[in-house]
């Protein structure tokens, strides 16, 4: 187990119909799916006649499908319209009572979940049939057989996230819905996650193994992994049958790294002009290749937006999340083109490895804490203040630390890597909290 982004399994709910179509079968031209494989190969061995009336039914089947999914999601698009700063963004958003946020909705979600449970009926007749022609013909008609039942599988695994979700009883359970941007129909999910994952994962995993071992180098909040513990299901555990323990790093991060807060009467961590005027000048003046690590996509494309023509003038090349390249394909040219600069955030904050001199300067903008309109976020939050806890300290910093050490973490990458960390945030030494995040860390600040 390594536990870089905590633990969580997220059910999601999004457009059906299309996707079934492709799958199953698909009324263009040239027919298309699993359902013309049937056909076909039935046709081959003139057992046509015994599964025609199957087939016939379930095309029916999904193309009723394809038309109450395809209305269920955009009479949810058209209820919930994004307004006009949300279509830059998208909506997510968390609810607890279904048919309390989303009005008059028994209606279509009734049948949505009536024309799943159809097709699933009609699918298991046809895969009866199916299993009836493997006898006589196994290399012919095995293969399909295993395909019908990984398709009938999904739909039931889709019809019990669609019911939960539409539904929504469940208090053990964060559900929301999320709308994309511009508010189109093909973009809307319901959603749902576990609130508390701890308890079972000590039912469903620990408790029947003989041992198990977690470990990672983002474990320890200031030297301690309780907060780990009780968010993982091990603090279930007595006291006696957990052993913990810190082995230390294989880098000498005194040696390869340094550690700073900037400090300046002038500048200020909102100010985007300030930080863009830093950063290029950081650039202009090391000419090595850095990272920025920003909290969110506003301040990265606020920043990006000033930043550019600056680095254009002095021949930088600077690279930046949200601008239509997949991640890999950043990485790649990052780590090619030496000197160039690259603005992250969320996913670049854990798992990339970026060895040599490629990076060697990591500027993190921000403390990353929690966005707290998030769904999980909110929900979490609720749950440490009902056990009547501080949810700022016994909530928001130690995820925000955790990722700070993430974060932190992407600069030494191995025994020959060096470099400079630099945090544009004050409040880590401001703040009383800071301390937790400066305890956390390898290595003593220098400034």
């Amino acid at each position: 187990f390594q536990a870089e982004d905590g633990i969580r399994y997220v059910e999601r709910s999004r457009g059906l119909g299309d996707v079934y179509k492709r799958q199953i079968y698909s009324s263009t031209t040239p027919e298309t799916g699993i359902l013309i494989d049937v056909i076909r190969l039935s046709q081959q061995l003139k057992k046509r006649h015994e599964i025609e009336m199957y087939v016939e039914k379930i095309k029916d089947n999904v193309g009723d499908l394809g038309i109450t999914a395809a209305a269920f999601f955009k009479r949810i698009a058209v209820q919930k319209a994004p307004n006009e700063n949300e279509k830059k963004y998208g909506v997510k958003k968390r609810y607890k009572v279904f048919k309390d946020e989303f009005e008059d909705f028994d209606a279509d979600s009734n049948a949505f979940i009536y024309e799943l449970k159809n097709l699933r009926q009609n699918l298991s007749e046809l895969i009866v049939k199916i299993e009836e022609l493997v006898v006589d013909f196994p290399e012919v008609f095995d293969e399909l057989r295993v395909k019908l039942k990984n398709l009938f599988s999904q739909l039931e695994s889709y019809q019990n996230i669609l019911e939960t979700s539409t539904k929504a009883e469940n208090e053990e359970l964060i559900f929301w819905y999320e709308i994309g941007p511009k508010g189109k129909e093909t973009t809307v999910e319901l959603a749902f996650t576990p609130l508390d994952v701890s308890k079972c994962l000590y039912d469903k995993i620990y408790k029947d193994l003989h041992s198990t071992i977690l470990t990672s180098a983002t474990l320890q909040i200031a030297d301690s992994f309780d907060y780990l513990k009780s968010r993982t299901g091990i603090s279930h555990f007595d006291d006696e049958e957990v052993i913990t323990s810190s082995l230390g790093s294989p880098f000498k991060y005194p040696e390869q790294a340094m550690f700073c807060t900037y400090h300046a009467n002038k500048y200020k961590s909102n100010d985007y002009q300030s930080i863009a005027s830093l950063i290029v000048r950081l650039a202009d003046e090391v000419k090595k290749g850095m990272m920025v690590l920003f909290t969110s996509y506003s301040s990265l494309r606020q920043i990006y937006k000033i930043t550019s023509p600056s680095f254009k003038k002095l021949g930088i090349t600077l690279l930046s999340q949200g601008l239509g390249a997949s991640r890999s394909n950043l990485l790649e040219q990052f780590r090619n083109e030496k000197n160039s600069v690259l603005f992250g955030t969320n996913s670049f904050w854990e798992g990339i490895d970026i060895i040599g001199d490629s990076l060697e300067i990591l500027v993190m903008h921000k403390l990353p804490f929690p966005v707290p309109s998030d769904p999980i976020i909110e929900a979490n939050v609720e749950k440490v203040q009902s056990e009547g806890k501080n949810s700022f300290f016994d909530y928001y910093v130690p995820e925000s630390v955790l990722k700070f050490r993430q974060g932190f973490g992407r600069l030494i990458r191995s025994t020959t890597d060096t470099g400079v960390v630099i945090n544009l945030d004050d409040r880590l030494d401001k703040k009383r909290y800071g301390e937790v995040f400066k305890k956390s860390l390898p290595l003593e600040a220098l400034c």
